[in-house]
């Protein structure tokens, strides 16, 4: 019961923060590239030869995970972090009637929540823009059915890699008070782990995993072993972060 107040109450704050738009506007971003592309280009659907909706839905979302996808979740972490640094609330929230373990939990799902909203919200995006394309240039919809179970099944898939980079962010912006130290951090991790593509060791890096989806490289057998130990330990990591941690705000 204490959980579900606790996010309700994170609920309110998300509503009077940019959080939500920002993801918004960045689900946007790629989807609209796609359809001034193919009104420019001419190419749509429906036309003989292109990829069906599962090919072309994919191809755009390795396109946006290898490196969109991993910003939009270290910049959701450390804005909804921040907002009780940006408020000043910290010690306000630690005097209400929550334990640590509840707080800890509503502010991690709401990182979550944000993410599926911006995963959601491109799929939408992204579908609308291929549909757009073959009205104006087809003059009707797509010749084939949308396969929504196979492209929820790719949100699903893309949804659970970013797990990783959720807890890894969540606990430097809790162990940071700095927004710009913490986002700093994140993009150079995203950015060591593009360039350890070929490093054997590569899947100690929280940001390895939507980069290997999106690129469709190889994985090894214990891939999944590998993805659910590293949300395991930098979930509690982080929790432990937040718990020890001496100044909370």
């Amino acid at each position: 019961m204490k959980y579900l107040i606790s996010l309700k109450s994170e609920l309110r704050k998300l509503r009077r923060s940019n959080v939500f738009w920002f993801c918004c506007i960045a689900g946007l971003f790629v989807p609209v590239i796609r359809l001034i592309a193919g009104l420019v280009t001419g190419h749509h659907i429906n036309e003989e030869g292109e990829p069906g909706w599962l090919v072309t839905v994919s191809s755009t979302f390795k396109n946006m995970g290898n490196f969109l996808l991993p910003m939009i979740v270290v910049l959701a972490a450390s804005m909804i972090t921040h907002l009780e640094e940006k408020n000043n609330s910290w010690k306000q929230l630690h005097a209400s009637p929550q334990s640590y373990g509840v707080i800890f939990a509503s502010k991690v799902t709401m990182v979550l929540l944000v993410v599926l909203t911006f995963l959601l919200f491109f799929t939408l995006c992204l579908c609308l823009a291929v549909t757009t394309t073959c009205l104006f240039l087809d003059g009707q919809l797509p010749n084939e059915s949308l396969p929504l179970m196979s492209i929820l099944d790719l949100v699903v898939d893309y949804f659970w890699v970013t797990l990783p980079i959720v807890f890894f962010q969540f606990a430097l912006s809790i162990f940071f008070k700095n927004f710009l130290a913490s986002v700093g951090i994140g993009l150079l991790g995203l950015i060591g782990s593009l360039l350890a593509l070929a490093w054997s060791y590569k899947w100690l890096l929280p940001f390895s995993y939507t980069i290997n989806l999106s690129l469709g490289l190889p994985k090894p057998d214990e891939f999944h072993l590998y993805l659910s130990a590293h949300i395991l330990l930098l979930g509690v990591g982080g929790f432990l972060i937040y718990r020890l941690k001496k100044d909370k705000g």
